[in-house]
Parts: structure tokens; sequence; C-alpha cells
């Protein structure tokens, strides 16, 4: 059965780890699976619910006597759950786009370290690069000319032609990868 017992903000503003205390034992666990509920992982849940008692600390001199702690506990957990998830979001982002470029790079080392440098620049292997882009699908040779023969930027792209940034990061990739196959058929 759940204790019940009055939080003495008083004595939490002036700072009494005591009374403190009390809160932490009595919210914690609860605080915790309040965190979960938003990220799914007991161990950031648990850093989330600890973040906020800290905060709550740092905050201690602007309670007022009618101050709700536990909703501020609430509020404050669910704020960093938030935080984190953007976090979280950012960081895939990024990733995905440093894998793509990773995966760019990787296309580009292959196809030029696959060929001779005096072939790359003969009329046939010209020739063979046009036709290839040329047997790009529609809308990928749209992309793809826009990317390297305009310099957008996938954003660009993206906004001009009403399609999100993986799509065009997708036409991009399928479109190295045919060009890729073709220029090998070629040699």
């Amino acid at each position: 059965m759940e204790e019940t017992f009055r939080i003495d903000v008083d004595r939490i503003r002036k700072g009494d780890e005591n009374a403190f205390e009390k809160v932490f034992h009595a919210y914690f666990e609860r605080i915790c699976c309040f965190a979960r509920e938003y990220v799914c992982d007991w161990e950031v849940a648990r850093e989330l619910a600890q973040e906020a008692f800290i905060r709550l600390w740092e905050i201690r001199d602007n309670l007022d006597d009618g101050s709700d702690i536990p909703a501020l506990l609430f509020t404050i957990t669910r704020n960093n759950a938030l935080n984190y998830m953007k976090h979280l979001t950012v960081r895939q982002k990024y990733s995905d786009y440093t894998k793509q470029q990773h995966l760019e790079s990787q296309l580009n080392l292959i196809a030029l370290s696959d060929l001779q440098v005096d072939i790359l620049f003969r009329n046939d292997m010209q020739k063979a690069i046009h036709q290839a882009v040329d047997e790009l699908p529609d809308r990928c040779k749209e992309v793809f000319i826009m990317s390297r023969h305009l310099g957008m930027s996938y954003k660009e792209i993206a906004q001009k032609l009403k399609i999100s940034g993986k799509t065009v990061e997708n036409h991009i990739s399928e479109a190295l990868k045919r060009l890729r196959l073709k220029i090998k058929q070629n040699m």
C-alpha cells in the first residue's frame, strides 16, 4: 500500500535534503515508469527521472508554498523525454546522411578505381555514361541531373519536386548503382 505524506515545500525550498529525499523515494519509481512510456528504455528512463529530480533541486528557490511537486516532476520528465527523442531524431538523420555520403563515396571510389584513367576520358566511356543516364527511369534521371549537372542540393531537389529528402537520396543511390554497372559492362 502506498504511503501518503505531506510534501513540505518550504523545507525543500530552504535546501532540506531530508525533505527532498522523502520526495525522491516517494516518486522516483513513478517518474521512471512515466519516462519509460516515452523512451521505451529503462536505463534512459532512470536517467531522465534523475535529471528531473536534479532540476527540481536546482529550482527549489523558485518554489512557492502551493507548488505541486509531483506535477512539476512529471512535467520536467515529459519535457526531458521529448528533448531526448528530438535529439535521437537528429542523430538518426545525421547518421542516415553520413551513411549515404559514405555510400556515394564508396561507389565513386569503386567506379574510379575499377577504371583506368585513360579509359574514363575516352569517347566510348562518355557515350556509355550518357546512355546510362538516358536509360534511367524518368524521375531517377531527373533527380540525378538536378544533383550532378545542375549542382542542386538534395533539399533543393526535394522541395522543387515535392518529394522527401529520403526519396532524393534513394534516386541518387539507384542512379549511381546503375551507372557503375553500365561502366563496368563497357570496360
